[in-house]
């Protein structure tokens, strides 16, 4: 590898890791600093979390009373929403090994190497989305996607807003909100629209928090 490669890894690296820093809504939310003056084009330093891989944490968690736990979600909820719908720039690898717990019922990310970015364009259509879907709005979901995603040259518009009406009926009748993402994107590739690869990086962050959460 070239050292202007390295160099430039390194550099967008530092930058997304400081973007998703200024990302964290939740003070409670850990995410590890960079020793900028300690690293190079071969070394990144960076500070050193002591807790527990959320994957490995079942006891741990379980031990939790349940309003701690509960705190613990919504702190990485706002967290990732922070990230995704203000910033821009938000952790593309929400598995419960890039993430931990400690006993006082903190949470902290980790691995930043894949990092998405969302325009703001992007950012505004998917807020419409989500206020349409808690409005039960199908009509203003409808635009919403028409304007967020890469629609085919013929759009069935009735058989769109009707899935769409039944997806958010579904979701409004007890499912779990964060599902959605997944199921939506099934049902836009299946209308035959395509999904830019950052707005897909999205979403799959939003629907991998719900095992999570």
């Amino acid at each position: 590898v070239r050292p202007e490669h390295r160099m430039h890894a390194h550099t967008g690296f530092l930058i997304s890791t400081r973007r998703l820093a200024d990302g964290v809504a939740a003070p409670e939310t850990l995410e590890p600093g960079v020793a900028a003056d300690l690293s190079t084009d071969r070394v990144l330093v960076m500070d050193f979390l002591d807790g527990t891989p959320l994957s490995q944490s079942s006891d741990l968690v379980a031990a939790l009373p349940a309003q701690t736990r509960a705190a613990m979600a919504s702190d990485l909820l706002g967290t990732v929403l922070h990230q995704v719908l203000r910033e821009g720039v938000f952790h593309a690898d929400l598995h419960a090994g890039n993430l931990m717990v400690w006993p006082n019922g903190r949470v902290g990310l980790l691995d930043f190497g894949s990092a998405g970015r969302l325009d703001a364009g992007s950012r505004a259509q998917l807020v419409q989305l989500l206020w349409a879907v808690d409005n039960d709005d199908s009509a203003a979901a409808m635009d919403a996607l028409l304007m967020l995603l890469d629609p085919p040259d013929q759009v069935n518009e009735r058989a769109l807003q009707r899935d769409l009406g039944m997806l958010i009926t579904r979701m409004r009748a007890g499912g779990d909100t964060l599902a959605l993402f997944g199921s939506l994107m099934a049902m836009v590739i299946k209308h035959g629209f395509q999904i830019p690869p950052m707005l897909a990086a999205a979403l799959r962050a939003l629907g991998a928090l719900e095992g999570t959460l």
